[in-house]
């Protein structure tokens, strides 16, 4: 990983983003060395992701923003990232990746879909899976049945089962285990019941102080989408609009608020001529209504080959995307117009 951010320090230009694996615990000292390391050889700044709380470590996050911070001082380009996306994951058996950090649950999960079933259905394995789900230590995906409900459902008979959560369907069916409800649910639509996780008021309120934390501060940069690496699991594509419509003006100015979504990421990138609207800069511009800005619910939309799903999240009031001086996107509608080309940081 250091020979190749050393490759970086050739060009000048662009940066480095990761996720190190301790980054819920606010990154243990290999990480912290790595990190300071990898912007050593390269030269170039550090994204981080993600000041958020975690169930075992609330507080890590702003030990996550005490390192960036002292690293500032000494010189350090570092960046972690706000989450003004929400946060949600969505899941269902045939098809996820929330499990992976769980050795059990990936071994069964991965399994051709007759033997998956099989599986899961079987008591020992069940025994192993609860045991996995129970160190909630060693994953950064960590909920708890009570947070977790039914999104939608393959069956019509089966329609009141949405908007509840694993637990309340637990006693509803007079389940001592709410493991087994949830496999029993899963199982009974062919592991095709979607699910999604929901925060409860008091989490909502921590994370909300936490994401203003972020936002006050000038070092942390807008994010974090995951730019589609989990296409049926989450999106995060929200969270530019969403930075404008749920957090201006009262934690930043729509202006400070414009100018974390466009001229910050350019610079820490080495865009150049990119985010600001000036004489001589490409002609980029977004066109908003600001009484009409709204990011809309994540919803699944099978429009990938082979009739593959993804969660989309779709957003009202962009009146127009102009790029190099041709409107592109009028009202949500391509034009026709192709004026884009591949950006290369010069």
């Amino acid at each position: 990983m250091i020979a190749l951010s050393a490759v970086l320090s050739e060009f000048g230009r662009g940066a480095i983003e990761i996720i190190p694996a301790s980054f819920g615990q606010g990154y243990n000292e290999a990480d912290r060395k790595l990190i300071l390391e990898m912007y050593r050889v390269s030269g170039r700044p550090i994204e981080l992701n993600i000041l958020l709380p975690t169930q075992d470590n609330p507080m890590a996050w702003q030990d996550s923003l005490t390192f960036c911070e002292e690293a500032t001082q000494q010189g350090v380009r570092i960046h972690p990232q706000f989450t003004t996306n929400k946060l949600e994951l969505h899941l269902k058996l045939s098809d996820t990746f929330v499990f992976d950090e769980m050795a059990e649950w990936r071994s069964v999960l991965t399994l051709p879909h007759t033997e998956r079933l099989k599986a899961l259905a079987d008591p020992d394995t069940r025994d192993r899976l609860r045991a996995d789900f129970a160190d909630t230590e060693s994953r950064s995906a960590a909920f708890q049945w009570d947070g977790l409900e039914v999104e939608s459902v393959t069956q019509d008979e089966n329609k009141n089962w949405v908007g509840q959560s694993v637990t309340e369907l637990a006693e509803q069916r007079g389940s001592a285990d709410a493991l087994d409800a949830f496999l029993d649910i899963c199982l009974e639509e062919d592991l095709e019941t979607n699910w999604r996780t929901r925060p409860n008021e008091v989490a909502e309120q921590f994370i909300r102080h936490v994401v203003a934390s972020g936002i006050q501060n000038p070092l942390v940069m807008p994010g974090s989408s995951d730019g589609g690496a989990h296409l049926a699991s989450f999106t995060g594509a929200d969270y530019t609009t969403r930075l404008l419509t749920d957090w201006v003006p009262e934690t930043i100015s729509l202006e400070q608020a414009i100018w974390r979504n466009t001229l910050m990421p350019a610079t820490v990138h080495g865009i150049a001529d990119r985010g600001v609207l000036r004489e001589g800069a490409w002609a980029d511009v977004l066109v908003i209504d600001p009484e009409r800005l709204h990011a809309g619910e994540a919803y699944l939309k099978k429009d990938f080959p082979s009739d593959t799903e993804r969660y989309v999240i779709d957003a009202e009031g962009y009146v127009a995307s102009v790029v190099n001086g041709e409107i592109l996107l009028e009202e949500g509608r391509h034009t026709g117009a192709l004026p884009g080309h591949v950006i290369r940081g010069e």
